[in-house]
C-alpha cells in the first residue's frame, strides 16, 4: 500500500525541516514535493524489506556521481527514515528529450 502524501509531508517538516508547500505521488511510494523554502525535492520511500543501509548506499553512489561531474540526480539532504522504510530525497530535475 502506498504512503499518504499528507504522512510523507508530515515527515519531510519534523525530519528535515523543510515547509512543504504540496506534494504529487509520481509513482508508487515517489512523490514531487513543492517547497515554500527552496527547490522541489523527489522523495523516494523504499519497501521495508530494503534495508535502510541499502538506501544509503544508494544516496553515496548519487554524491560520488556529482562530485565526478557525471550528469545525476543530486541528493538534496541526508537520508532519512519513515515507520523503518528508507526515504531518500534528491532535488527535482526536469529534463526535456527532443528526438
Amino acid at each position: 500500500m502506498s504512503l499518504p502524501a499528507d504522512q510523507v509531508a508530515r515527515h519531510l517538516e519534523s525530519a528535515h525541516g523543510a515547509r512543504v508547500a504540496g506534494v504529487a505521488e509520481l509513482d508508487r511510494d515517489v512523490f514531487r514535493v513543492e517547497r515554500r523554502d527552496g527547490p522541489a525535492w523527489v522523495v523516494r520511500v523504499f519497501a521495508p524489506e530494503r534495508p535502510v543501509h541499502a538506501v544509503e548506499g544508494d544516496a553515496a553512489i548519487l554524491r560520488n556521481l556529482a562530485s565526478a561531474g557525471f550528469p545525476a540526480e543530486c541528493c538534496a539532504t541526508d537520508v532519512s527514515t519513515l515507520d523503518g522504510r528508507g526515504v531518500l530525497i534528491t532535488d527535482f530535475a526536469f529534463a526535456a528529450f527532443t528526438a
